[in-house]
């Protein structure tokens, strides 16, 4: 019976020990690098940008914009829009002033975090008029990636 009791003991420790493991490496390391990086921000580039492509996710969450005429610092083309900052440019006129061939002045960070990663956009200017500050629009930003 002490023997078993051990073993039961010793697999819970064991899964415990597995679970906090997978947590670190797999939930709680994502988030710490890019909420470091975006929260610095020196980390950011303002840049004017045509737009090349705008695609919208299937359920209007997010929407893909890619620019023509990237700065070097960016290593692709594809811009994401999300969250709190969606909602802004939205209340703001975003989808009757952006268009394919629109041109824009837009602000970035250039980091890339993995495949398939497309860069946050947090400020956004059509002629003239600011769709989301940087401000806010980094705020929020942050604010998305501690969910």
């Amino acid at each position: 019976m002490k023997k078993n009791f051990k073993a039961i003991f010793g697999a819970i420790i064991m899964l415990i020990l597995f679970g906090t493991l997978m947590y670190i490496v797999f939930l709680s390391t994502p988030v710490r690098p890019r909420l470091e990086y975006y929260s610095q921000e020196g980390n950011y580039i303002t840049a004017t940008g045509t737009v090349c492509h705008l695609g919208w996710s299937s359920d209007q969450s997010y929407v893909c914009l890619a620019f023509e005429d990237i700065p070097d610092e960016y290593s692709d083309p594809n811009f994401v829009i999300e969250g709190e900052n969606l909602r802004i440019l939205m209340e703001n006129g975003f989808a009757e002033k952006v268009q394919l061939g629109t041109q824009v002045v837009y602000i970035s960070a250039p980091r890339y975090f993995w495949d398939g990663y497309a860069m946050p956009i947090v400020a956004l200017e059509v002629d003239g008029e600011s769709l989301l500050t940087f401000e806010e629009g980094k705020a929020n930003l942050l604010e998305l990636i501690k969910q």
